[in-house]
């Protein structure tokens, strides 16, 4: 499994320093949420770039506690229409300039940019570009392409436009028939194009809110009620504004039917779906990683059970005072480090214990009986899940998903703990044993670390080629989640 570059990287994952805060840390969205720049600089700017600058101008203007400044509102309403200068035919440009013309109380040219917006073809914030491109910065910095990671870049997703666009356009859809008629058919431009939803949601919420006067009709108006007046809107339309408005109003108010029956219980599958995946693209990631680092420290184990079994070989009778001094050393210093008195009382106890002398010692190999071997497996296969969970816990995935509610030295701490059980057992069988009592030890150790050891190595081949094959599978899953999340999770019709 080491051999092959795929399976390589997984089975070292664990081991690698995190390399993924760097790529968070460089996300442009991190930064300021707005920086001053003269508006020719629109000119040599990409589209990437456009969406970006949008997104923290946005960011800043939703946050409840910062009132944009005067000449932020006159920078950033410029820096909209020359963007849409280089994107006619996208309304998200003409509906964002709107949204500034009203921050900046200006609502003859906000009524002017929102019906502009409707005579547009299309609708695009950028909104997937810009979660698809830290995706790739956090696997470029990772040295590997992971589920994990597009979960990870899904969870900072940002709809900073359309929660711009629909919660401050509410004065302006309440001021005239033309103006609620504007909005409904700019909502219906964003559910056309969008492809989150959030976004989506938002759009008919600002639609609803045009026509009845409330986000939510369906929480105080019967479904009776609901269709009477969504049907009446294109006739009243069509009386003040003329038939092809009352067209134009009809297939808006269609569109927001259509994804409030049809595409937005959708979201209850995606929301399910992301709870699973991100589990199990933890699991893919570090499971194999984690088992197999593990192993190694069962190795070191058995490599420290076979030192103390030959060191201390011909050993008969150890000095009992040293070893009481030692525990008593001990259990201060655990008591020292961690105020866990039961822990250092066990340390005392385990001292107390190794201490007292044997009758009778022979200088010969140990034989294990069954129960000998079960005990012995069994402690070694809980020492070994016990250090994986704390590989698992202290991974980089688990940090960053924030899932980590139990310290991962407490995973340590018990990990130790079950080891110590050994002691008490080699106490009890070298005396029914007559065998010297650190030789046995010694050997007790060597068997949990080297079962341990062979246990997790093949738990690890076993595991990597399914991780390897489930993350791939979910990373098909993920890429298309991120181009189009309606698309993805699509709601079977009856």
């Amino acid at each position: 499994m080491l051999i092959h570059p795929s399976s390589r990287l997984l089975m070292v994952y664990s081991m690698r320093p995190d390399n993924v805060r760097s790529a968070l840390e460089a996300n442009p969205l991190a930064s300021e949420p707005l920086e001053l720049f003269p508006p020719t600089r629109v000119e040599t700017m990409s589209e990437f770039d456009r969406f970006l600058t949008a997104y923290r101008i946005a960011r800043r203007i939703n946050q409840p506690t910062v009132t944009p400044a005067p000449a932020d509102i006159i920078v950033a309403s410029r820096f909209a229409n020359q963007a849409g200068m280089k994107e006619p035919d996208n309304a998200y440009w003409p509906q964002f300039e709107a949204v500034l013309s009203t921050l900046a109380n200006d609502e003859a040219k906000s009524l002017k940019a929102w019906r502009i917006a409707t005579t547009k073809t299309g609708w695009n914030a950028g909104e997937r570009e810009i979660i698809g491109r830290l995706w790739g910065d956090i696997s470029a910095r990772d040295g590997i392409d992971l589920a994990w990671q597009g979960m990870l870049a899904l969870g900072h997703a940002s709809h900073e436009p359309a929660t711009l666009i629909a919660g401050k356009i509410e004065a302006l859809s309440r001021s005239s028939l033309a103006a609620r008629f504007y909005t409904s058919a700019n909502a219906a431009l964003i559910l056309n194009g969008t492809r989150s939803f959030d976004s989506g949601n938002k759009a008919a919420a600002m639609s609803n809110f045009a026509v009845f006067g409330t986000e939510t009709p369906q929480r105080s108006l019967h479904r009776r009620a609901i269709q009477t007046i969504r049907s009446a809107f294109p006739a009243t339309v069509y009386k003040e504004l003329g038939k092809p408005a009352s067209r134009i109003a009809r297939r808006s108010l269609q569109a927001v039917e259509s994804w409030e029956a049809y595409i937005q219980p959708g979201q209850a599958l995606m929301n399910t779906e992301k709870r699973r995946i991100r589990i199990e693209s933890v699991l893919t990631a570090c499971l194999p990683s984690g088992v197999f680092s593990a192993a190694l420290i069962m190795a070191a184990v058995a490599m420290i059970g076979t030192l103390v079994a030959e060191l201390f070989h011909g050993v008969l009778h150890p000095n009992s005072r040293l070893i009481y001094g030692l525990g008593v050393a001990g259990a201060l210093f655990v008591y020292w480090q961690s105020s866990a008195l039961l822990l250092a009382l066990w340390v005392l106890a385990l001292g107390l214990l190794m201490g007292l002398p044997l009758d009778v010692a022979k200088a010969a190999p140990v034989h294990w009986n069954p129960l000998n071997h079960a005990t012995i497996r069994a402690i070694s296969i809980i020492v070994l899940v016990l250090f994986t969970v704390w590989i698992l816990v202290a991974s980089a995935p688990i940090q960053y998903f924030g899932q980590n509610r139990v310290a991962p030295s407490a995973y340590v701490g018990l990990a130790c703990v079950m080891l110590s059980m050994i002691l008490p057992c080699a106490a009890v069988w070298a005396r029914l044993k007559k065998r010297p009592i650190l030789k046995t030890v010694g050997e007790s150790l060597r068997q949990v670390g080297l079962f341990g050891a062979l246990a997790g190595l093949a738990a690890s081949v076993i595991l990597a080629p399914i991780a390897i094959y489930r993350d791939a599978r979910n990373r098909q899953l993920i890429e298309r989640w991120i181009q189009n999340e309606p698309a993805t999770f699509p709601v079977e019709q009856p």
